[in-house]
């Protein structure tokens, strides 16, 4: 009977360790599920795409705190770095420091909301200009669209609440309205071809109500 709770007590640690894994990853994928829905239903919006990564990184560091304590290593080090709070202020400040600024300017965003998911800004950084759509707004940046080229702007949210961000969509909802057209690089070659596709483009664009 010894050696049984000798063995249970032995791996009783890793068994909670990685339940404690598994929950965390169902909840993070149960969360996505989630917001996908709300957002099936009533739209994306940065307040949601803010939100769920909140959500998604607490429950994160909720695990790796969880899993972290039940080693015997990692609590005697968290005892040993406690015993000094002011080194814990210089590291928490060092390590921490952009990661923060960029959670607290993400909070101002969604706060203040200049802009949502889906519209057309004009950012402004450094003197050079991007123009695309809001994609997605999480805790460490904000991803703009850009129209030139359809790359994917990955923007820290400090450095995006200090831009000059110019709203293209709320300027002029009445004469601004999307349309989007592709030729094809063989087509535009062929004079007569690319004559033809700009006709089609003008057409579209005299046929629409907008």
């Amino acid at each position: 009977m010894d050696k049984v709770f000798e063995f249970v007590n032995m791996y009783n640690k890793p068994i909670k360790a990685v339940i404690l894994i598994l929950f965390g990853f169902v909840t993070v994928k149960l969360i996505g599920i989630i917001f996908r829905k709300m957002k099936a239903k009533k739209g994306n919006s940065i307040q949601m795409s803010f939100i769920r990564s909140l959500l998604q990184a607490l429950v994160i560091i909720f695990v790796v705190i969880g899993v972290g304590s039940m080693s015997e290593v990692m609590q005697s080090f968290a005892n040993t770095i406690l015993m000094s709070s002011s080194l814990i202020v210089v590291v928490m400040g060092f390590v921490f420091q952009e990661g923060l600024s960029n959670l607290i300017h993400g909070f101002i965003i969604t706060l203040f909301k200049p802009f949502n998911v889906g519209d057309r800004i004009e950012v402004t950084i450094d003197g050079e200009k991007l123009t695309g759509y809001v994609e997605s707004l999480s805790l460490r940046h904000t991803i703009v669209r850009n129209i030139i080229d359809n790359a994917e702007c990955i923007i820290p949210n400090s450095v995006m609440d200090k831009a000059t961000v110019r709203n293209l969509t709320t300027e002029n909802k009445i004469n601004r309205y999307p349309l989007k057209v592709s030729i094809p690089y063989a087509v535009a070659k062929d004079a007569q071809k690319y004559a033809l596709a700009k006709q089609i483009v003008a057409d579209a664009i005299s046929s629409n109500k907008h």
